[in-house]
């Protein structure tokens, strides 16, 4: 890890194109949950494990690069290898009042359930078992979405992912990019729009 960030904007640069790319990747897997009774799934099932692999990496890396960012411009701090977005703070209210959002998101299959997935579990799961080719699943109680769950461990799946937990993360993380990007007078830097389920 570098210990000094050669410019804020280089990086905030970097950020936006990140999560362009991120979009591209959701955005697929979301077209093909939409056409995979108008297709054989076995003729995407690759191309949508790698893209949802992907993403989902790649978004938690952008979210670690915000805190990082974030962090260096308010408080003058070098990057830290123990800085992340799990563990490390906004200093800034609205970027922290998305983070706190971000990090209360969880995905159960039903009601109650004690087990749950978070995003974490989504990253950590995509990039231990890499490439795993995900089947789509109707999920009776949250309206008849078509989805992928992930296996909890015991014996439970979570529920929808992309719905409760991928969407709204990357949306999450555009609002964190706007806020950053009004912090260095950079608003036309990013253009990213958010993503609709």
């Amino acid at each position: 890890m570098s210990y000094k960030i050669p410019s804020p904007l280089l990086h905030f640069r970097s950020l936006a194109n990140a999560m362009g790319h991120i979009r591209s990747n959701l955005a697929y897997v979301l077209y093909a949950l939409q056409r995979w009774e108008d297709c054989e799934w076995s003729l995407v099932e690759d191309t949508v494990a790698r893209e949802l692999s992907c993403a989902t990496m790649f978004l938690g890396g952008a979210l670690d690069g915000m805190v990082i960012l974030e962090v260096g411009l308010s408080r003058g701090t070098q990057p830290a290898a123990s800085m992340s977005f799990e563990r490390t703070t906004f200093e800034d209210a609205a970027l922290r009042s998305a983070q706190d959002a971000t990090m209360a998101l969880k995905s159960n299959e039903r009601e109650g359930q004690a087990l749950y997935a978070d995003f974490w579990t989504l990253a950590n799961f995509w990039k231990h078992y890499f490439p795993y080719q995900p089947r789509p699943t109707v999920f009776v109680r949250s309206g008849g979405v078509k989805d992928f769950s992930v296996a909890l461990g015991d014996g439970s799946n979570s529920g929808p992912v992309m719905r409760d937990l991928l969407v709204p993360t990357f949306n999450h993380a555009c609002s964190m990019m706007r806020i950053i990007a009004t912090m260095l007078s950079a608003q036309d830097s990013f253009t990213v729009q958010d993503l609709s389920f």
